[in-house]
């Protein structure tokens, strides 16, 4: 339908194709929550996490689902509204109780708070116990190490988890690691196998490039600059962010 076609244009990319396919949809289903889930999707792809909200929102009260908790979640999260991100997690959790996505969602609220570093940790570590192939947690928990300055640690937990979770995401999200640990002729080995799963991934593509440039700052630029001045990869790169 035109809410499958909106998730495949954004997922390559195509973000505001992928919009006018689930307005489309919404208008002609104002009921149909799964429209508002992905336009939500789309409008964080599209780094609008207030519009996101309100879509989450509406979906929400359409049809409550973990998808629209995840969706608030991460949309609150993004707007710095923390407080309204844990109190959505704390109901993901209340509903689903034994879920690791859960779990992994109160401890990426939670990493977001210096003093609930150490809580965040624990409940990012149980969620892995529980499935370790939960998406979220590695991420989550690889994001934190990175902020506490914790790179081998964050190297190792995504190198552990990263045969059972083989996907152009998580590659890239290795090799962003990889870079800040300045273990750049590994970085661009993951991120050239990100490239080969998935062509149109920019984040990968703009990965490489960069630590091509730092692995021969003598080259130039085409606009003349040096390649050695470029930005590092910041901790926030490693959040989570795909909830189409």
């Amino acid at each position: 339908g035109w809410t499958a076609m909106a998730r495949f244009l954004a997922m390559t990319g195509q973000t505001q194709e992928a919009l006018a396919l689930v307005w489309k949809a919404q208008a002609l289903a104002p009921s149909c929550a799964a429209a508002y889930c992905a336009e939500g999707g789309i409008q964080l792809l599209c780094e609008c996490p207030e519009e996101a909200a309100k879509m989450y929102a509406k979906a929400h009260a359409l049809e409550s689902t973990a998808q629209t908790y995840r969706g608030l979640i991460t949309s609150h999260v993004q707007n710095g509204e923390h407080k309204f991100a844990y109190s959505y997690a704390k109901q993901l959790v209340e509903l689903m109780p034994q879920n690791a996505r859960a779990l992994a969602a109160v401890g990426s609220v939670l990493a977001h708070s210096a003093e609930s570093h150490a809580k965040a940790v624990r409940l990012l570590e149980s969620a892995l116990a529980q499935d370790p192939r939960c998406t979220d947690a590695i991420v989550a928990l690889a994001s934190l190490h990175v902020t506490n300055n914790r790179l081998s640690d964050a190297v190792s937990l995504l190198e552990r988890h990263l045969v059972e979770n083989e996907t152009d995401d998580m590659y890239t999200r290795y090799a962003d690691v990889l870079t800040l640990a300045n273990e750049l002729p590994k970085a661009a080995a993951n991120y050239a196998v990100a490239l080969e799963m998935n062509p149109s991934n920019e984040r990968a593509k703009t990965g490489y490039e960069r630590v091509d440039r730092l692995m021969h700052p003598s080259a130039e630029s085409d606009d003349g600059e040096p390649g050695e001045g470029e930005p590092e990869v910041e901790p926030s790169d490693m959040s989570d962010d795909d909830m189409l």
